[in-house]
């Protein structure tokens, strides 16, 4: 485990029961229903409408596990029909569910399984990472999920110019297609430091006052075998303010 920042979300299980899923939906009522006749169901972007054997109608996310296969094995039939694509999104729209806190939760369960993902895998590596025990006082800002901007002055311009510095995560909530490689790296701009842990999670280190450098942070980041980011240019970002 590494001492450097706080736990992991511990893993969320998964949905596995068509009558838990109802819990996690949102029912539709008239006039709101859609053209879905009973045991019909259709995937629109990250959301699923479906019709139960009684014409209950309900809304949901992509949980994990949530897919075809689910609502096949329940014999639901999938409609794709374009009077419906375009009915659900206009739905969506409406309703803002775009920005549905059941989307976030939902992401949220995406991401816990993204911890245990990377984490398994970082564990079969040859070169495992050991702990990295830090005892100076940190900025620490967690951009596993958000990006973060701060400034950053050149004290080599003759004007001490100040340049805006975004960071980003590097590993997305599906690793496995976006930054599995990336855990235990690390990429050094002088006075910060963005770190990617063995469970995909990034952190950005800022400088302090009182800190004469980060030097020796990186040096016990190297004992613990993380590595220099083969291409930090993806997760960093300078620009003039």
């Amino acid at each position: 485990m590494n001492f450097m920042f706080y736990g992991p979300i511990r893993l969320i299980p998964k949905i596995n029961s068509l009558e838990e899923l109802i819990k996690y939906s949102i029912q539709l009522s008239p006039p709101q229903t859609t053209p879905l006749t009973p045991k019909q169901y259709i995937h629109v972007g990250d959301y699923y409408f479906f019709s139960l054997e009684d014409g209950m109608q309900f809304i949901t996310v992509s949980w994990v596990g949530i897919n075809d296969s689910f609502f096949s094995a329940y014999g639901f039939q999938s409609n794709q029909s374009n009077e419906l694509t375009d009915f659900c999104l206009n739905f969506i729209k409406k309703l803002s569910l775009e920005t549905s806190m059941l989307k976030e939760q939902a992401e949220l369960q995406f991401w816990s399984y993204a911890f245990d993902h990377c984490y398994r895998a970082n564990q079969l590596r040859q070169t495992k990472l050991d702990t990295v025990e830090i005892p100076e006082t940190l900025e620490v800002h967690d951009v596993t999920f958000e990006p973060y901007t701060f400034q950053k002055t050149l004290h080599h311009s003759p004007l001490k110019e100040k340049l805006s510095v975004t960071c980003y995560g590097m590993v997305s909530c599906y690793p496995e297609i976006k930054g599995l490689d990336n855990c235990g790296t690390f990429i050094f701009g002088k006075t910060f430091l963005l770190v990617c842990d063995e469970y995909g999670r990034t952190f950005l280190i800022l400088q302090t006052e009182n800190m004469i450098s980060l030097s020796p942070i990186v040096d016990r980041l190297l004992k613990a075998n993380y590595q220099l980011n083969h291409k930090p240019d993806n997760y960093i970002y300078i620009h003039r303010s």
